[in-house]
C-alpha cells in the first residue's frame, strides 16, 4: 500500500483514553493502560487508533473544554507516556489520529483568562466580543435546550463574548492571522510527537465568519487549504478528518479545487451537476502541455539518432553509447512531463494527501 494514501484501506478504532484500560487502579484510563492494550488492537486488525481529547481540561464537556493544547491531562499520564505510546503503535503499524478541538476554549484556558483581564492583551483578539448584546443572541444555538443564547456577559471583560456552545467555551476568532497561527503551531507540536492526522471537530464553525454584525455567517473555505498544506509540508501523509455536519450539495467545498482540475463550486451553483465535473479549460491546457512535452521528445530523439549515424560513420566509440542515452533521455522527458501536467484526481479525495 503507498503510504501517502493510508488512510483510504485505514481501519480507525476510536477511544477515549479514560475510559479504556486503567493501569494504576485510580479509576480511571490512561496511556500505560492503553500500552498494554496495543497488541490486542493489533490483533483485531486496527492500523489507525483515534483518540478523543486527552488535553489538559476541567472536563465539563467530556475534555472537548480544552485549557492547556500543549499538555496531556495529567489523570491520563504525562507528554513521555503518550510518546511512548505512539511509539509502541508505530512499532506494531498503527498510526495515531487525535481530536482537535478548536473552534473554541475553555473558559479556564490562560487565553480566555487574559483576554477577559486586559483589554489591551493580544489575546483579546482571539476572541469574539461586543459591547451590547447583538440583536440575534438568541440565534444559532448548537444546544438549544440547554444554552438560551450564543452571547454571555463576562463580569471582568465588561462585555459579551461569543459561544457556539456552552458558555463555558468562549469560540475563538479563527479568521484571526496569529490564532490560524497558533492552530498550525499546536498541529506541528503533535505531528513532532508521533500524530498522523487530526479528526478536526466543528470544522462548520471554525471556518464561519462570527462577530456581533455577522447575520448569515459565510464559510472561509480557503482555510481548509491553509492547514492542508502545512501539513502537506511538515509530513506529506499526515491527513484532517473534518467533522462537518453540512448538506450534500456542499461537500465538495471542503475538499478544495484540486489543483484546478476540478470546480467543485458548480455544485453550489447547479446542485444537479454532477460531482468532480472536469474543469474542461485547465484539462485541456495539460493535455496540450502534455502533447507538447511528447513532440519535444520526438525531436530530441530524432536529433540525437541523426548525431549517432553521423559518429558511426566518423567510426567514434562515443556511437555506440548514443542510442542508449537517446532512449533514456526521451523516456525521462515524457515521464516528468506528462505526470507533472496531469494530475486528475478522484473527487472523493481531492484535497487529502496524493
Amino acid at each position: 500500500m503507498i503510504n501517502d494514501l493510508w488512510y483510504k484501506n485505514a481501519v480507525i478504532y476510536c477511544l477515549s483514553v479514560g475510559t479504556y484500560m486503567d493501569s494504576n487502579g485510580d479509576g480511571v484510563g490512561d496511556f500505560k493502560g492503553l500500552m498494554r492494550r496495543l497488541d490486542y488492537l493489533h490483533g483485531l486488525g486496527v492500523t489507525a487508533i483515534w483518540l478523543m481529547p486527552f488535553q489538559v481540561s476541567p472536563h465539563r464537556d467530556d475534555g472537548y473544554d480544552v485549557s492547556d493544547y500543549y499538555g496531556v491531562d495529567p489523570r491520563y499520564g504525562t507528554i513521555g507516556d503518550f510518546v511512548e505510546f505512539t511509539h509502541g503503535a508505530k512499532q506494531r503499524g498503527i498510526r495515531v489520529l487525535i481530536d482537535l478541538v478548536v473552534n473554541h476554549t475553555s473558559d479556564e484556558h490562560p487565553w480566555f483568562k487574559q483576554a477577559c483581564k486586559d483589554p489591551a492583551s493580544k489575546y483579546r483578539d482571539w476572541y469574539i466580543w461586543s459591547k451590547k448584546k447583538p440583536p440575534r443572541a438568541d440565534h444559532g444555538m448548537v444546544f438549544p435546550g440547554v444554552e438560551k443564547s450564543t452571547w454571555s456577559y463576562d463580569q471582568e471583560a465588561k462585555a459579551w463574548y461569543f459561544h457556539r456552545f456552552y458558555d463555558f467555551q468562549p469560540d475563538l476568532n479563527t479568521s484571526h492571522p496569529e490564532v490560524q497561527a497558533e492552530i498550525l503551531k499546536i498541529m506541528g507540536f503533535w505531528i513532532q510527537l508521533g500524530v498522523s492526522g487530526f479528526r478536526m471537530d466543528a470544522v462548520p464553525f471554525i471556518i464561519a465568519t462570527k462577530g456581533p454584525k455577522v447575520g448569515k455567517p459565510e464559510e472561509q473555505y480557503d482555510m481548509l487549504r491553509i492547514f492542508r498544506e502545512f501539513l502537506q509540508w511538515r509530513q506529506g501523509d499526515c491527513i484532517v478528518l473534518a467533522e462537518a455536519n453540512v448538506l450534500p450539495e456542499t461537500d465538495m467545498e471542503y475538499f478544495g479545487a484540486c489543483d484546478g482540475l476540478l470546480e467543485p463550486r458548480t455544485l453550489r451553483k447547479n446542485p444537479g451537476t454532477r460531482p468532480g465535473k472536469v474543469n474542461n479549460r485547465a484539462l485541456t491546457l495539460a493535455l496540450l502541455a502534455t502533447l507538447t512535452g511528447l513532440l519535444l521528445s520526438t525531436l530530441l530523439t530524432g536529433l540525437f539518432t541523426a548525431l549517432s549515424r553521423l559518429l558511426a560513420r566518423l567510426r567514434l566509440s562515443a556511437a555506440t553509447l548514443l542510442p542508449a542515452v537517446t532512449a533514456l533521455l526521451a523516456t525521462t522527458l515524457v515521464l516528468l512531463v506528462g505526470p507533472l501536467l496531469i494530475r486528475v484526481h478522484d473527487y472523493s479525495f481531492c484535497g487529502l494527501p496524493t
